[in-house]
C-alpha cells in the first residue's frame, strides 16, 4: 500500500551525496568480502599443507571467488557514471598493454639469460599497479 503523504523532493546535490554514500558503502562491503575471500583461500592453502585439506575444496572456493568477482564487477560498472567508466576502461587498456608487452619481454630476457624466469605474481602485481596509477593519472590530471 502506498502512503498518501508527499515525499519531499531531494535536491540534485542531496541525491548525488546519497548516491555517493551508497556507492562507498557498496565498495567498502565488497572490499571487505574480497579480503575475507583472499584470507580464506590463503588459509585453505595453508590448511592443505597442514591438515590435508582437499585440493578440490580450495578450487571450489577459488571458483566461487571468481563468480563473486564477476558479480561485483557487473554491479560496480552499473553504479558508476559514464566519466568514471571511461577512466576505468582507459586504465584497464593501459594495464593490458603493459602486460602484453612486459610478459613476453621478461620471457625474452630470461631466454637470453639476462633475467630470472618470469614470475606470474610479480607480473600480476605490476599490472595491477599500472592500472591503479593509470586510473588515478586519468582521474586527477
Amino acid at each position: 500500500m502506498t502512503s498518501s503523504k508527499p515525499i519531499p523532493e531531494l535536491s540534485g546535490e542531496a541525491r548525488l551525496a546519497a548516491k555517493r554514500r551508497s556507492f562507498w558503502r557498496y565498495f567498502a562491503a565488497a572490499t571487505l568480502l574480497a579480503g575475507l575471500g583472499g584470507g580464506l583461500l590463503g588459509s585453505g592453502v595453508a590448511l592443505r599443507e597442514l591438515a590435508g585439506l582437499s585440493a578440490w575444496a580450495i578450487a571450489a572456493v577459488g571458483a566461487a571467488s571468481i563468480v563473486i568477482w564477476v558479480w561485483f564487477s557487473r554491479n560496480y560498472l552499473r553504479r558508476i557514471d559514464e566519466i568514471d567508466l571511461q577512466d576505468n576502461l582507459w586504465a584497464s587498456l593501459v594495464a593490458l598493454y603493459f602486460f602484453v608487452a612486459a610478459a613476453p619481454f621478461w620471457l625474452l630476457l630470461h631466454e637470453v639469460a639476462l633475467a630470472p624466469a618470469p614470475q606470474l605474481m610479480a607480473l600480476w602485481w605490476a599490472t595491477l599497479a599500472v592500472a591503479v596509477l593509470a586510473y588515478f593519472y586519468r582521474k586527477y590530471r
